[in-house]
């Protein structure tokens, strides 16, 4: 079992690797959730649901991969706190 400061780092380095390919990435997976490892796309579905049932398909431990929604682009998010 991986220690904290091991998924944290891997974390850091996949979430680095999301955000130097995001155009790249948003080009072939808009509207889609994305699973990545290891700096690899390793899963795309529409939604959660779906992504983790292929991830449990294929045998993937879901603390071992970094989830994101690609936006479409010009796509604006505004997130309101309560």
């Amino acid at each position: 079992m991986k220690t904290d400061i091991e998924l944290l780092n891997e974390t850091e380095s996949d979430l680095k690797w999301i955000n130097e390919n995001y155009e790249e990435i948003r080009n072939s997976f808009a509207n889609k959730i994305i699973a990545v490892k290891n700096q690899k796309i390793v899963a795309v579905a529409n939604n959660s649901n779906e992504l983790i049932q292929i991830l449990e398909k294929n045998m993937v431990d879901l603390s071992d991969v970094l989830t994101k929604f690609i936006h479409p682009k010009n796509e604006i998010t505004i997130y309101h706190e309560n």
